[in-house]
């Protein structure tokens, strides 16, 4: 196996710091990168979100983001052909361009990084059949509160469907599920790809009578009662998806039922 992860890095002192836009991706040829399953990054703990998995083959399982510093990458690749996963590591580096000063920093345990660009949190709506008014409802006051919703209305054609999913959750802070006494099938796919990323998922169950599909019965849930829902049961929704999304309310096996 030739497996090895690639990097490619851009420097930033706009804003007067050292800020790196970087990328990481699995180098390999062809039929060795259709053997990968997904590619599980392990970044530094001082990410908001240290444990990102990719599964875009054709990007190469690419990943995108930005820091300050310079820290050992760890990768686990799942193949199809193997029963145990391969481990990768990869030291990140971050170079200045010629003519800057100063000296890209390896990120140590006892040295607090600079801040960070401010960033949008970012919550994805999974929406059972007859909730897509409530789910829109939310969708408008958690933008007004500066939060970004993603839902299936943004799918691009000419994209694989599964790949754009799996993009939209694994990029989520949140994944909220909206579902009736019908239930659906893909809300339940879509809750799987959320617990796979390790995405905080709050399901929302509208209607006294609807349950919660088996395969979800363990998370915590936003129960509203009342099948008619009105704009304080969209509120309630909004704020606790909102702190979810935060890392203020976290999942638990609890019920949560708005008065």
């Amino acid at each position: 196996m030739s497996y090895a992860i690639r990097q490619s890095s851009e420097w930033d002192g706009s804003e007067g710091q050292d800020w790196w836009r970087w990328s990481v991706w699995i180098d390999a040829d062809d039929a060795e990168l259709d053997d990968v399953v997904w590619v599980e990054y392990r970044l530094h703990p001082t990410f908001p979100k240290p444990i990102l998995r990719i599964a875009d083959r054709e990007s190469r399982f690419l990943l995108k983001t930005s820091g300050w510093g310079e820290f050992m990458i760890q990768a686990r690749l799942r193949l199809k052909s193997s029963e145990s996963d391969l481990e990768l590591s990869h030291w990140l580096e971050l170079t200045r361009p010629s003519g800057t000063s100063g000296a890209s920093r390896g990120i140590s345990k006892g040295e607090p990084p600079p801040p960070a660009p401010a960033t949008r949190t970012k919550v994805m709506l999974s929406v059972g059949p007859g909730q897509e008014e409530l789910a829109d409802q939310v969708a408008r006051m958690l933008k007004d509160d500066g939060v970004e919703v993603s839902t299936q209305d943004d799918i691009l054609f000419g994209m694989p469907l599964e790949i754009q999913i799996e993009k939209m959750i694994g990029e989520a802070d949140a994944l909220v599920a909206v579902l009736g006494s019908k239930g659906s099938k893909w809300v339940e796919r879509d809750v799987g790809v959320a617990r796979s990323h390790s995405v905080p998922v709050l399901p929302v169950l509208v209607g006294e009578s609807s349950e919660l599909p088996s395969s979800i019965r363990d998370l915590q849930v936003l129960r509203l009662k009342r099948g008619a829902w009105d704009e304080v049961d969209a509120r309630d929704v909004a704020t606790s998806v909102k702190k979810m999304a935060q890392g203020v309310l976290r999942p638990s096996t609890s019920r949560i039922e708005p008065a």
